[in-house]
């Protein structure tokens, strides 16, 4: 059984857990003779292989990885979206290859869509609503969107979640975690297995969630309610035409960040624009403890009458207020500016949160591990230090060095629930306003220098 090539594959996944079985089976073998491959290759000169040819080995990896998940579609397309952004699991060659998933999205005909509705509804979308395009406007791993109108002519969004989604998803994270602890044992570029678990059980956990439109509908009421005073346009949701696996929403009318910046918005309407989108991020995180949390650009509308909208209310992170206090706390010990006090908070909170081991020394910590992180810390305070930030600036997030990546990853304990969506959300959030090239007043009252 070979793979195949995704550019060719149909609409259907691949459901049969036998075949699903298989594909993973195939790929976990390959990825161990790979492996073992490079390490004959690597004794065999009796030498440290080269930073280039350590990236080019990884890139082999995530081939393997992509090739696999791309069969399996579905919920697997989507971890490896998510998966080409966690730089804390995967080396940067194997991100690079699962990042490709971005482009991997099947659409649907007109034969499933109405079979969709049949199931939903017990009738097709053209009796439902007065007018429905057939052809999708928008479409994600999950699920696209459609154009319609009910009778009172009023424009809707209409999602529809590709069917055999819900039930992939637990099969499909096992095989993937497969994959992983697969690789985690014959490399030390991956962290520990409790950290594999810690990360794939929570990408599980929003996974059950964002394919449930009933609770995207609840969300979307939600934050609609919540954001009310933050000058932020959030769609209305039509639950007369919405289920577990149709979800219909207000139609707005804009266009995404890219198309935006063709009409050259002045300095003045990205500062504001930013700033909203800045402001809702941190009232969300730090008083509302619930995080929209996935703001690629795809996300944010700007729309044709100047407001900005969000959408897409599926992945959510709630966390609380005490979870809340303690990443203020962590982002309050990087601002520190004594270095002595720096270090020993950021361990304090580290441990406290059992992200390193409690018998971590300070002393240890100071020489070892904070060296390491410190590149990191930096661009992550760069924006709060003065209160305010030119986001056109922010430099790129720092790589790791290969030694640098197998020295923190054996201190690496666990993270905690919730942490990989925050960091996701604040890094999104960030690299939005850079493309924005957007002004931002970024004082607040949770996030202050010198903690």
């Amino acid at each position: 059984m070979s793979f195949l090539n995704p550019s060719k594959l149909g609409d259907k996944l691949s459901t049969s857990k036998l075949a699903r079985t298989a594909i993973t089976g195939i790929a976990a073998s390959k990825i161990a003779a790979t492996l073992a491959l490079q390490s004959t290759k690597k004794r065999l000169i009796n030498a440290d292989i080269s930073e280039s040819q350590q990236r080019q080995n990884e890139r082999e990896i995530g081939k393997l990885m992509f090739s696999a998940l791309s069969q399996l579609r579905g919920t697997a397309l989507k971890v490896s979206q998510i998966l080409s952004m966690e730089a804390d699991l995967l080396p940067e060659g194997i991100r690079l290859e699962l990042a490709k998933s971005c482009y991997q999205v099947p659409p649907l005909n007109r034969a499933v869509i109405h079979r969709v509705f049949l199931k939903e509804f017990k009738n097709s979308p053209s009796i439902i609503f007065s007018r429905f395009e057939s052809t999708a406007f928008a479409a994600a791993s999950l699920g696209q969107v459609h154009k319609a109108s009910d009778d009172t002519g009023e424009k809707l969004a209409v999602k529809i979640q590709y069917p055999g989604i819900a039930s992939s998803i637990g099969s499909d994270m096992k095989m993937i975690r497969t994959l992983l602890l697969n690789l985690a044992n014959h490399s030390a570029l991956l962290p520990n297995k409790t950290v594999i678990s810690d990360v794939l059980n929570e990408i599980e956990q929003r996974l059950e969630e964002e394919v449930d439109y009933i609770l995207e509908a609840e969300n979307t009421v939600w934050f609609k309610e919540h954001l009310s005073g933050h000058n932020i346009v959030i769609p209305s949701v039509y639950p007369q035409y919405s289920t577990e696996k149709v979800l219909t929403t207000q139609f707005l009318s804009g266009v995404h960040v890219d198309e935006w910046l063709l009409t050259n918005p002045t300095q003045t309407v990205r500062n504001d624009l930013g700033q909203r989108i800045y402001d809702v991020f941190i009232y969300s995180a730090f008083e509302l403890g619930k995080l929209h949390a996935d703001p690629h650009p795809g996300n944010y509308l700007f729309m044709d009458d100047g407001q900005l909208a969000i959408l897409d209310f599926g992945c959510i992170n709630i966390f609380g207020k005490e979870s809340a206090q303690q990443k203020t706390q962590l982002l309050n010990a990087f601002l520190e500016a004594d270095a002595t006090q720096r270090a020993a908070r950021v361990l304090s909170v580290y441990q406290g949160q059992n992200i390193i081991d409690s018998g971590l020394s300070l002393e240890e910590f100071t020489s070892q591990l904070l060296p390491l992180l410190e590149p990191l810390y930096e661009w992550i305070s760069m924006p709060f230090e003065h209160g305010e930030y030119d986001f056109a600036k922010y430099p790129s997030c720092p790589k790791v060095s290969l030694s640098d990546a197998k020295k923190s990853n054996q201190y690496l304990a666990s993270i905690p629930q919730n942490q990989m969506y925050f960091d996701r959300s604040l890094v999104g959030v960030f690299a939005m306003l850079k493309k924005m090239g957007a002004q931002i007043k970024t004082a607040n009252r949770w996030i202050y220098v010198g903690g």
